[in-house]
């Protein structure tokens, strides 16, 4: 009896263990943040797994957001909201690790989300100036990064694109990631709710004049402070500038033609071994010079046309009548 006690009480404390690990994770100041709705909702698109300091922690599966992942990079936009700039991911499940928690880029794993039960816009710091904005995930308290000095953390674009909807589309090449670095400045603009403080980012008024559009506010409904659940954004008039619609690029060129991916295919020339600049974008006149270039006989005969042009026709003969 005694010894089929003994076993009744293993297996519970075995299958309690087990449901406590699924849905509790102790963070690294201690405190205990119940994760149960966060692993129900994100275990379809990636893994749980254990990760150093920070106990359980979800990893994205590659089969869902693709090879080069980052956080607030692809599958989400940027959108001006009057608690700062929020962003708004194309994932279902984007509620979560975009709102609550911390990225962590691990050497192993890759970019892992730590989870956290305070919502904002979005757990990022922000840098601004020069024509560029920068954004990068705040990494979980006790992590040993110092994002200032971390590039590998950091998303940059030329001001102009991050109203655009596929602003990651945008993003400069990582050998480009200093000289933005660089020309722009850390932004402090602390906006709070609830006792949670965040970095709210660049001015609206401040981008909308140096890109010369309009940005119009969204209103934003946070959660409930402490409750875990997706916020509702209100619906904003498209407008130029907007995330539907992204500013021209220089001289009238489509935002398309100006920048490219980083994950771009190498331009004509460089297979070659001519250099290409790619500090500058590269724009549709360009393009239309490089691939729009006459073959050498249309050349010469329009040399040809030029140099002896055609006699214009006769004049028609004009009978006269004789009086």
């Amino acid at each position: 009896m005694t010894s089929f006690r003994s076993l009744w009480l293993l297996l519970f404390v075995i299958v309690c263990g087990g449901c406590v690990a699924r849905t509790t994770v102790v963070a690294s100041n201690g405190s205990t943040v119940s994760v149960g709705v966060f692993y129900d909702a994100l275990a379809p698109y990636g893994e749980w797994i254990y990760v150093g300091n920070y106990g359980r922690v979800w990893r994205p599966s590659v089969a869902v957001v693709g090879v080069g992942f980052r956080p607030y990079g692809p599958g989400g936009h940027w959108v001006y909201t009057d608690y700062g700039w929020s962003f708004e991911s194309d994932w279902s499940w984007g509620w979560a690790p975009f709102h609550y928690g911390q990225w962590y880029l691990d050497p192993v794993y890759g970019w892992v989300w730590v989870p956290g039960s305070v919502w904002a816009p979005a757990w990022v710091t922000w840098r601004y100036g020069g024509g560029y904005v920068g954004w990068a995930p705040m990494p979980p308290a006790g992590a040993a990064i110092v994002v200032e000095t971390y590039h590998p953390y950091w998303c940059f674009v030329e001001t102009r694109y991050l109203v655009a909807r596929d602003v990651y589309h945008y993003a400069m090449p990582p050998q480009n990631y200093h000289a933005a670095f660089n020309a722009t400045v850390a932004v402090h603009q602390t906006q709070s709710v609830g006792g949670a403080r965040w970095n709210a980012g660049p001015p609206a008024g401040q981008v909308s004049r140096d890109i010369g559009q309009p940005i119009h506010t969204a209103s934003i409904s946070p959660p409930p402070p402490g409750s875990v659940q997706a916020h509702r954004i209100s619906a904003q008039p498209v407008a130029p500038g907007s995330p539907a619609h992204p500013p021209p690029g220089p001289h009238g060129a489509a935002p398309g033609q100006s920048v490219e991916h980083p994950s771009r295919a190498p331009e004509r020339g460089e297979a070659e071994g001519h250099e290409v600049d790619r500090e500058q974008p590269r724009h549709a006149e360009h393009e239309g010079n490089h691939e729009g270039k006459e073959k050498p006989e249309a050349q010469a005969s329009h040399a040809a046309s030029q140099s002896h042009p055609q006699a214009p026709p006769p004049r028609p003969a004009v009978k006269r009548k004789r009086k």
